[in-house]
C-alpha cells in the first residue's frame, strides 16, 4: 500500500479550464438590469408568527338521515359473494341456460308476432321447363323396361373357382406376437409430460448436432488484402505525455500482502429434504426409451 501511495503522489495532473480561464458558473447579468431583494424572508417570518382565526360552528350533514323506526340489517352481498365463489360452475351454467331461454323466448315471440303480407303474382311466365327445339323428337326412356327385365329374369350362373391371395404370406416358422403399439399408446397417454420432455430434448440434441456439423464443414474463401491502413492505434496528441501503468506494482503489492481470514462455520442445506416415509422410485424414462427402441426395431424387421 505504501508503494501505491508513492506512485499516486508522483502523478501530475493538468490544470483544468476552470483554473486557467476562471469560474464561469455564475449567471450573466446585463449592466442595465437591477436586482431587488427577495420578499420571501419577510413572508416566511409572517407565516411563522401566525394569525388568530375566528371560531366557526360547523353543521356536519354527511351522515345519512335514518329514522328511528328503521332497522338496519347486515348486507347480504358478503354471504352472496362467498356462495357464488363456492358454486361458481353452477352459477355460470344457470346464467347460460337463463340467457339461452330468454333469447329463445324472444325469438319465438318475434316469429309469432311477425306478419308479412305477400303480393299476389299476376302475369307470370313459367320458364322452368327445358327449351326443346322444333326439329328434336323425344323418345320414351327405356330404363323402366330394362329394370323390369333384370329383376324378373332367372338365370343360373356358372360356378367359378377363385384364388384369393389378399392375405399376407406368412411362413410356418414365423411366430406372430401381439402388437405392442396398443400398450405403448396407453403408456404414452399416462406419461405424456415425460414423453414430451424426452422428445424436446432429442429434438434439441439433433438440432445442435446439425449446427455443429454445418460449422465443421463450412469453408469460406476470404479475399487477400493487398493494401491496408491500420488505424487501430489510439490517436495521442503531441502535448500528452504517457506514463507507466501502475497496475503491475499494485497487483504485486496485493499478492505479497498476507491476510488471515477468520474461520467460518457453514450450514449446507442444498440437499432436498426427504421425509422418512417417502419412497423414491427409479425414473421410468429409461424403461420407456428401451421399449420404444425395441418396438421400432421389431417394426423395421
Amino acid at each position: 500500500m505504501a508503494s501505491l501511495e508513492n506512485l499516486l503522489s508522483k502523478v501530475v495532473l493538468k490544470p483544468s479550464q476552470k483554473d486557467r480561464d476562471g469560474d464561469r458558473s455564475a449567471p450573466v447579468i446585463e449592466s442595465d438590469v437591477k436586482l431587488k431583494e427577495s420578499p420571501f424572508p419577510k413572508v416566511a417570518e409572517e407565516v411563522k408568527e401566525g394569525t388568530q382565526l375566528k371560531p366557526t360552528e360547523t353543521d356536519d350533514r354527511s351522515q345519512p338521515m335514518i329514522e328511528k323506526r328503521t332497522s338496519i340489517k347486515p348486507a347480504p352481498m358478503v354471504a352472496l359473494s362467498e356462495e357464488i365463489k363456492t358454486k361458481a360452475e353452477d352459477v355460470v351454467e344457470f346464467a347460460n341456460r337463463s340467457s339461452l331461454r330468454r333469447a329463445s323466448a324472444d325469438l319465438v315471440a318475434e316469429l309469432h308476432q311477425f306478419k308479412a303480407t305477400l303480393r299476389s303474382a299476376e302475369g307470370t311466365a313459367d320458364r322452368s321447363a327445358p327449351i326443346i327445339e322444333d326439329d328434336v323428337t323425344l323418345k320414351e326412356n327405356p330404363y323402366p323396361a330394362v329394370l323390369s327385365a333384370i329383376s324378373g329374369s332367372k338365370e343360373n350362373l356358372k360356378p367359378t373357382l377363385t384364388d384369393d391371395r389378399s392375405q399376407p404370406m406368412i411362413e410356418k416358422r414365423t411366430s406372430i406376437k401381439q402388437a405392442p403399439m396398443v400398450a405403448l399408446s396407453e403408456e404414452i397417454k399416462t406419461r405424456a409430460e415425460d414423453f414430451v420432455e424426452f422428445a424436446n430434448r432429442s429434438h434439441l440434441r439433433e438440432a445442435s448436432e446439425g449446427v455443429v456439423a454445418e460449422l465443421a464443414n463450412a469453408q469460406t474463401n476470404l479475399k487477400a488484402v493487398e493494401e491496408m491502413a491500420d488505424r487501430s492505434a489510439p490517436i495521442i496528441e503531441d502535448d500528452v505525455t504517457l506514463k507507466e501503468n501502475p497496475y503491475p506494482a499494485v497487483l504485486s503489492a496485493i499478492d505479497g500482502a498476507s491476510a488471515s481470514l477468520k474461520p467460518t462455520e457453514t450450514d449446507d442445506r442444498s440437499q432436498p429434504m426427504i421425509e422418512p416415509t417417502t419412497t423414491i422410485k427409479p425414473a421410468l424414462m429409461i424403461q420407456l426409451a428401451d421399449e420404444i427402441k425395441g418396438a421400432v426395431a421389431e417394426k423395421s424387421c
